[in-house]
């Protein structure tokens, strides 16, 4: 009504476009929510990507349900008419009645054609139904008339039985009237006995015999027994319907044509027959006949029943675990074979396995453990979730006793093997529990494990060393008193004696920190301990020996005395020996025989261009220029002009640069690699020819602008004979001696 009222206003409002519509405009309406729209608008809406799926459908813009169908057609509300006229009172209506179907109904709506939901109960009559019997027949009202189950007379059914001896005696239903029930007085077929059954489980078969004609309805548990045509044998036949020449012996000549196998005729094996009594000639060769089973008879052609199969067949036990292989005849009968596997399932408590030899529930348990931890890595079944507990197998239902102790700490649960938490303990006590301090009461009786609650009055416990107790509140006796902090003056726990100030009364153990330094067993050293008890230094000296060997180092070996150092052990120490000019040097083990290096051909290089210099240089100057000489060829080598000239121009970095390579080479960083943070490529390219000089290895890391140089130690590397500061100073001296030459 309110969207028929804004509708007439001209005040309705399309959620595509936010404009308003009247009874002028083309409309859709939504099936579900009923909300209306203006017709191109929602057609737009549906078309564009953003409210269209995969499968061609759109949703609502109002209610989010989904639509199959494209709006395309102005049409009324109840779909009839096609672009209706224009209605003044009723827009957008064609004024027929709605007639949409209804569920559980063969009416439509009987409302004008409308907006919105349609009637909720059809208010017409039903159509004229006969009773499930079809003797009366009734009319309802449509909501009242049962269109699914039919209605029922209450009169007898009366309609004649399968049997066509009997009427159905039930009242007025549906469907069929089912099998006759009714109790009879039937004889068997063989006619020894009767017996009192119903009209539906008779089978009737006719019987006669010379003197007496009946009609048999089942059959008895006798064997027929009547005497055979031949006169020598009886029926051993169950119950049948007897003719006069339905009794004729199977072992008659005239009837038995061919050897018990089926093979070969009788007449071709022996004689013929003259009398059912003669034995029958069997042909020798295997039976063959198929058994129940399915194997064929493999003894020789004989009379009667086959023997049992004995052929081996594969067979599982009871728990599928183990493959067996047993007679055939022993797999029909029944037979499982039984192995020595023990149970693996979990018992129902899922603390204990039922671990029972050859469990035939295990692989259903099996089953079941692994639906269980599906279900817990899809989230679908709680890991403590009891559950399936009514699921699990009888026989893996836990009987032993839980055992668990209780919350209250002193008993065990009672209660049969189970899952989760113990219930709590039902012990009581009838005394009254009260706290040291006699405040707190718990009145009795008092159950198992119930503790006392906060006391908030101070506990009146006495102290052991006589000073006033800790503020505190009152506690159970399990648990002690604060210790006790008042200062007091103790001494330490070693031989000096030292009063210690300030010291916590319940401290036992005092040390004044100072080193014991008492003379141990050895002779030459002293204890190393921290202060402590006497009596207590240390038993094994774990020092150095320190003693000098042959050689002059000391002894590096752990403490000794009394005995003397073993000079067989090498010394340890490094020295360096030098060439005779000094230039090699070598770092070797200590030795009394250590030999000088030779010179080799550089050395005489170097003392060559030594002799040069000195010759061009004057003579008032030799004395003064000689050293300086040398060390100006030697930084030649080192340095390249270019880390001489970074060098003069940045002092302070290149020396921290010096100074880290200097560490490496000397290995006091304790490592093998350093990687320099990034830096301008000037700089890497000092670094880089610095790394040469000390035979280090060096390369460029990370792309621009942070880039950086990483070097690393080699067998090779070594600290160079100058430094930087040194071989800046001798360039410099020697170029100003040139500039006075050239002068």
């Amino acid at each position: 009504e309110s969207l028929l009222s804004e509708l007439r206003r001209g005040e309705y409002t399309c959620l595509v476009c936010t404009g308003e519509m009247d009874k002028s405009s083309k409309i859709w309406s939504c099936h579900h929510c009923y909300r209306a729209f203006d017709l191109s608008c929602i057609r737009d809406w549906a078309k564009r990507g953003s409210s269209t799926a995969k499968d061609r459908s759109w949703r609502c813009p109002s209610c989010n349900n989904t639509h199959f169908k494209l709006p395309k057609q102005y049409t009324c509300w109840c779909g009839k008419v096609l672009n209706p006229p224009e209605n003044e009172f009723e827009p957008h209506s064609c004024g027929q009645t709605c007639n949409s179907p209804l569920p559980n109904c063969v009416h439509g709506c009987s409302f004008p054609c409308h907006p919105g939901p349609h009637i909720k109960k059809c208010t017409a009559m039903g159509p004229v139904m006969k009773c499930s019997c079809g003797s009366a027949e009734r009319q309802l009202p449509c909501a009242l008339t049962p269109y699914k189950t039919g209605w029922s007379c209450s009169r007898p059914c009366d309609d004649l039985m399968p049997c066509n001896l009997h009427t159905c005696g039930r009242s007025c239903h549906a469907g069929l009237c089912g099998p006759c029930e009714k109790p009879i007085t039937g004889r068997c077929y063989c006619g020894k006995h009767t017996a009192s059954l119903k009209c539906h489980e008779r089978a009737p078969l006719r019987s006669h015999t010379a003197t007496a004609q009946w009609t048999g309805c089942f059959q008895c548990d006798e064997v027929c027994d009547d005497s055979l045509d031949c006169g020598n044998h009886r029926c051993t036949e169950p119950c049948h319907a007897k003719t006069p020449n339905g009794h004729k012996c199977p072992r008659s000549p005239a009837l038995l044509t061919h050897c018990p196998c089926g093979k070969h005729k009788l007449d071709q094996l022996a004689s013929p027959r003259k009398s059912c009594l003669e034995p029958v000639p069997t042909c020798g060769e295997t039976c063959g006949k198929k058994l129940e089973c399915g194997h064929t008879c493999y003894w020789p052609c004989h009379e009667g029943e086959c023997a049992p199969c004995y052929a081996v067949v594969d067979s599982k036990c009871r728990c599928n675990y183990t493959q067996y292989s047993v007679a055939c005849k022993l797999a029909q009968q029944g037979y499982v074979p039984a192995c020595n596997h023990k149970c693996q399932a979990l018992m129902s408590c899922r603390r204990h396995r039922c671990l029972e030899v050859c469990c035939e529930y295990e692989p259903v348990a099996a089953v079941r453990e692994r639906n269980r931890l599906k279900g817990i890595r899809r989230n679908t079944i709680d890991a403590r979730s009891t559950a399936d507990q009514m699921t699990i197998e009888a026989v893996h239902v836990c009987t032993r006793e839980c055992g668990k102790l209780l919350s209250c700490g002193k008993h065990h649960c009672q209660m049969t093997c189970h899952l989760g938490p113990c219930r709590p303990c039902l012990e009581s006590s009838s005394e009254d529990l009260v706290c040291h301090c006699g405040q707190t009461i718990v009145s009795a009786p008092v159950r198992c494990g119930t503790k006392l609650p906060v006391c908030l009055n101070q506990c009146q416990r006495p102290t052991k060393c006589g000073h006033r107790p800790e503020i505190h509140n009152c506690h159970e006796d399990d648990k002690e008193c604060p210790r006790c902090t008042e200062r007091v003056t103790k001494y330490c726990q070693c031989s000096k004696r030292i009063e210690i100030n300030n010291a916590m009364c319940y401290q036992t153990v005092v040390s004044c920190g100072r080193v014991c330094n008492e003379l141990l067993p050895c002779g030459s050293h002293r204890c190393p301990k921290i202060c402590h008890p006497p009596g207590q230094c240390q038993t094994k000296c774990t020092s150095q020996c320190g003693k000098p060997r042959a050689c002059g180092h000391p002894c590096r070996q752990v403490c000794h005395a009394p005995k003397e150092c073993n000079e067989s052990i090498p010394c340890q120490e490094r020295v360096t020996v030098h060439c005779g000019c000094k230039r090699l040097s070598r770092t070797v083990l200590c030795s009394l025989n250590t030999e000088p290096l030779e010179c080799d051909e550089e050395c005489e290089l170097e003392q060559r261009n030594r002799q040069l210099l000195s010759a061009l240089t004057d003579v008032s100057d030799a004395p003064m220029e000689g050293d300086l000489v040398s060390r100006f060829l030697l930084l030649e080598k080192t340095y390249t002009p270019y880390v001489l000239s970074l060098y003069s121009q940045q002092k302070v970095w290149c020396e921290s640069i010096e100074q880290i390579l200097q560490k490496l080479v000397s290995r006091e960083l304790g490592r093998q690699t350093y990687h320099f943070r990034p830096m301008k490529k000037l700089q890497r390219k000092f670094i880089h020819e610095l790394a040469e000089t000390y035979k280090l290895y060096s390369e460029s890391q990370d792309p621009e602008p942070k880039r950086s140089v990483f070097v690393r130690l080699q067998a090779s590397s070594r600290l160079p004979k100058i430094g930087l500061k040194e071989a800046l100073f001798v360039s410099e001296r020697m170029k100003e001696k040139e500039r006075k030459k050239r002068e």
